[in-house]
């Protein structure tokens, strides 16, 4: 046996339950809106469980993932304008299609993977790092899904979409990697006050035009000999 670990699984947020499912728990949660007492335990206690533990985060999740909830400044939660449609009309197609590809993995399913079959589907989830369990219950889900919502049908993503929300700390670890990834192609000139960053093979105009701007900056660059400290010009 290997004394290497295993290798660490993948996680990605998709709904663990299908559009129906919560549908059919859409009257209560706007009942409880309609009382002022829509949060987050409410909802949870609402959707049968009994804490709000990770299970029922997950339950919570699906929802906000379908664009069906949505926080409000109070703290509360609300029903969005999706959801107050399919409780007027379950079957409502546009409503469906726009549920069915909230989920950004779903979203990315449908347009980049719709032509391969699910078992294919499946195995290559577990091949990008999933568990055989998730990938399997996220191709189960999303295809439960796409018959309610005949996505076979649709060729062009439904007016409506919410737009993806950017993950402030995803955002920043992908600009820290293209900011890594970018030094590599950078000289570090060490300097009293800093440093000046150069880029690798550039072309000899380029080069002649850094020399150039640098003497014209002269000015605003070279402090000039016997100056004054900065903070001394206000004494």
């Amino acid at each position: 046996m290997s004394s290497q670990s295993a290798p660490k699984k993948r996680k990605y947020r998709f709904p663990v339950a299908p559009i129906t499912e919560a549908i059919h728990y859409l009257p209560a949660l706007a009942a409880l809106e309609d009382e002022g007492k829509l949060d987050r335990n409410t909802m949870a206690t609402a959707l049968g469980f009994e804490a709000l533990n990770e299970p029922a985060l997950q339950g919570l999740g699906a929802f906000f993932a379908y664009h069906m909830v949505e926080p409000k400044p109070s703290g509360k939660l609300a029903l969005t304008a999706l959801s107050k449609k399919m409780l007027q009309n379950e079957s409502d197609l546009e409503a469906l299609r726009i549920a069915a590809l909230s989920p950004l993995l779903f979203r990315f399913f449908w347009k980049s993977l719709r032509q391969i079959s699910l078992e294919e589907l499946t195995q290559l989830l577990i091949s990008k790092g999933l568990s055989e369990e998730d990938a399997a219950k996220a191709v189960e889900v999303h295809s439960t899904n796409a018959e309610l919502a005949k996505l076979d049908e649709v060729t062009e993503e439904p007016a409506g979409l919410p737009e993806p929300k950017i993950n402030a700390r995803s955002a920043a670890q992908r600009a820290r990697r293209a900011e890594k990834k970018a030094q590599k192609n950078m000289l570090k000139l060490p300097l009293k006050n800093g440093a000046m960053m150069i880029p690798r093979e550039i072309s000899e105009e380029e080069y002649e035009l850094i020399q150039k701007t640098l003497t014209l900056w002269k000015d605003q660059i070279v402090k000039p000999e016997n100056s004054l400290p900065a903070e001394a010009a206000t004494l």
